[in-house]
Order: C-alpha cells, then sequence, then structure tokens
C-alpha cells in the first residue's frame, strides 16, 4: 500500500473518530457541564438573594423617619411613625419606632385636639360626666384628662372633647411589657416592674378582662371628684385568682413585690384611665 493510499485511510479514520468524538461529547458531556453551570448560577443567585434577605432595608427607612420626626410637628410626627410601623412592621428597629410612637398616641389622646376617634359633645341641661361618658362608651376620667377639667361641674353649653376608645391590653411576661391597642392599632408600650402571675400552661395565654379600676385612699375607695381622689392609690383588678394591676414605691426591693403585675407610678396614671370595666386583656 502506497503512501497517498495510507494517508486517505487516516484522514478517514480521523474522521470517524472525530466524528465519534463529538457525537459522544455532543451527547452526553455538553449537556452535563451546561447543568453544572446552571446549578453553580442557581447558588450564586441564592446566595446572593440570601446575602440581600440579610440586610434589614428598613434600617434607612428608619433613620430616614426619625430625621423627619424630630422636625415635625408632634401629629405630623406620629402620621411618620405609624407610616413606618404600617410599611415595615417586621422591622428590626420596630420596637424603636413603637418607643417613639407611644408618647405621641398618648399625647394626642389626651388632648382637646379633634381626630377621626374623638367626638365633641355640647354640655346641655341635665348632662353629667357620667352621663356623657356612658352615652360615648368611654370613662369619666378620660373626659376630665382630655378637655383638662379640674373637677365634675359642667357648664351648659360647654364644649368637651370625648375620646372614643377601643382598648386591649397583652401582657407578655418574656418581654417584660403590658401593651394597649386601640381600635386595633398600636397604642404604647409601657415596661413592667414585677410580674408574680400564678403559672400558665406551656404556649397557652390566659385570657382575662378588667372586672374594676380602683381608687382608694386610707382603705376607703373614692369615685371621680372626691377631694382626695388625686392622692389615691391606683389599681386595676383583673378577672382570674387575685390579680391585678398596681404600682409599689419606687425604692421596693425585687424580694418585697407583691403578687399581680407591677408598674411604674406615671404609667399607671395613664393605664389606668385606659382600661375600663370589660377591657380585655391576655396574659402571655
Amino acid at each position: 500500500m502506497d503512501f497517498l493510499h495510507k494517508s486517505i485511510i487516516a484522514i478517514v479514520a480521523l474522521a470517524i473518530v472525530g466524528g465519534a468524538g463529538w457525537f459522544t461529547y455532543d451527547l452526553y458531556i455538553r449537556p452535563k457541564r451546561a447543568l453544572a453551570l446552571e446549578d453553580r448560577r442557581l447558588k450564586e443567585e441564592a446566595a446572593r438573594q440570601a446575602a440581600e434577605a440579610a440586610i434589614d432595608h428598613s434600617v434607612a427607612a428608619f433613620d430616614a423617619t426619625a430625621q423627619q420626626a424630630q422636625k415635625a410637628a408632634p401629629a405630623q410626627a406620629r402620621e411618620l411613625w405609624m407610616a413606618f410601623l404600617k410599611n415595615y412592621p417586621g422591622s428590626s428597629k420596630a420596637a424603636d419606632a413603637k418607643a417613639a410612637l407611644g408618647p405621641l398616641n398618648s399625647a394626642d389622646l389626651f388632648s382637646p385636639s379633634p381626630s377621626p376617634n374623638k367626638v365633641v359633645h355640647t354640655v346641655a341641661k341635665g348632662d353629667t360626666l357620667y352621663k356623657i361618658s356612658r352615652a360615648n362608651g368611654t370613662s369619666v376620667e378620660l373626659i376630665a384628662r382630655a378637655n383638662s377639667l379640674p373637677g365634675i361641674m359642667l357648664q351648659i353649653g360647654q364644649q368637651l372633647v370625648v375620646p372614643k376608645t377601643d382598648i386591649k391590653a397583652t401582657v407578655d411576661r418574656a418581654a417584660g411589657t403590658l401593651v394597649l391597642e386601640n381600635h386595633g392599632e398600636f397604642f404604647r408600650s409601657y415596661p413592667l416592674v414585677s410580674a408574680r402571675l400564678p403559672a400558665l400552661p406551656e404556649g397557652s395565654p390566659a385570657q382575662s378582662s378588667v372586672l374594676e379600676p380602683v381608687v382608694e385612699f386610707k382603705g376607703k375607695r373614692l369615685v371621680f371628684g372626691d377631694k382626695n381622689y388625686a392622692e389615691g392609690k391606683r389599681s386595676v383588678i383583673l378577672s382570674g385568682p387575685a390579680v391585678a394591676i398596681l404600682t409599689v414605691p419606687a425604692d421596693t426591693p425585687a424580694a418585697q413585690m407583691p403578687a399581680g403585675l407591677v408598674v411604674g407610678e406615671s404609667d399607671m396614671a395613664e393605664i389606668f384611665v385606659l382600661l375600663r370595666r370589660g377591657v380585655p386583656v391576655t396574659i402571655k
């Protein structure tokens, strides 16, 4: 066989082998390589998304809201914080936002400024604070506080702003807080000084309610308008065995804390006005 024939045979053999190799690559190797590349791309994309998720984008929004609220009037600052919590309910800054919003909510409720949850009542002949409070589903003391009334005396034609509340309370013993909602929205969180209550079944919150807010002075229960009312000791009696929200002197040692839910004196002055009879209380 001469050189020419050998060359032709070699070329044909290479073509056959090369074609088979390409076929093998195209059928088996290239798809596996493509799958490996796609798998790597998906893993890199998942890692990128996880890294983005780890970044709390609400922090920048919180900082911006804090700067705006600092320069705004109280009513506008309140709206800013409410909007932040609505837009970022799961934010790592939610507790800080609520801490800023709570005092603004209190200032708004306990003021004569108008709002959607307040009505204006013009005092007519025969009106009393008790009668007005009953007609509007609120308390005598809340009306008095919102209007800075020194006592129970009213004048015909006098205009009163009457806050209409729908309060629900949640006691979170693990967090050490008493949280109030008003009309289904966060109102304010108050720290618990002490929470000595009977043990609850694991994972089963207790449902309670306000039986009666009580003011006592020298062992005697007082009603709003009594001359000693401002000096009286306030407590809120809840349904359940020996459960109450109360306050003690600031220097009381931890070992001497009474049974029940203890809050600070300034917080009690506000809580007492809001927790009228029948308000539901969840204890966790």
